[in-house]
């Protein structure tokens, strides 16, 4: 009837990597930013690009901060990797701060991300072509 149904048995199999303090401070960071581009209250952050697709980039940096996670080694040796860059100094945090300085955070960091340079931009871009494995789950 087009329903999953989970097995709490097969559901424990399934490996969940354990990040370290840092790392989990980098999702967490990049979840704020996520959260509050979606949220019905922010106003629009980047004068180019709504909420939404803003958000949707910095998705796409979570999903390359996970597949480092599982797949470290391919995506260093393909130099794809881009939890190197995911510091604070590149994604300050919005966490207690005004909405105006919020906005004024990620529209800054949105408009980094975008420079042709940008290393975390230019590795989404080519993690597609360079990886089969990022290729078959960004597929499904």
């Amino acid at each position: 009837m087009g329903t999953n149904m989970w097995k709490k048995y097969k559901v424990e199999q399934l490996p969940i990597k354990q990040a370290g303090e840092a790392v989990r401070r980098q999702v967490e960071g990049l979840v704020e930013y996520v959260l509050w581009l979606y949220s019905p209250d922010s106003p629009q952050a980047s004068p180019y690009m709504d909420n939404a697709g803003v958000a949707r980039f910095v998705e796409e940096v979570l999903n390359m901060v996970v597949f480092e996670l599982y797949f470290e080694d391919e995506m260093r040796e393909k130099e794809i990797d881009v939890l190197q860059f995911v510091t604070e100094a590149n994604f300050p945090d919005i966490v207690g701060k005004e909405v105006g300085e919020q906005a004024r955070i990620i529209a800054s960091v949105y408009a980094w991300l975008q420079v042709s340079e940008n290393p975390i931009r230019n590795r989404i871009i080519l993690s597609d072509l360079h990886s089969e494995i990022i290729r078959r789950i960004k597929s499904e």
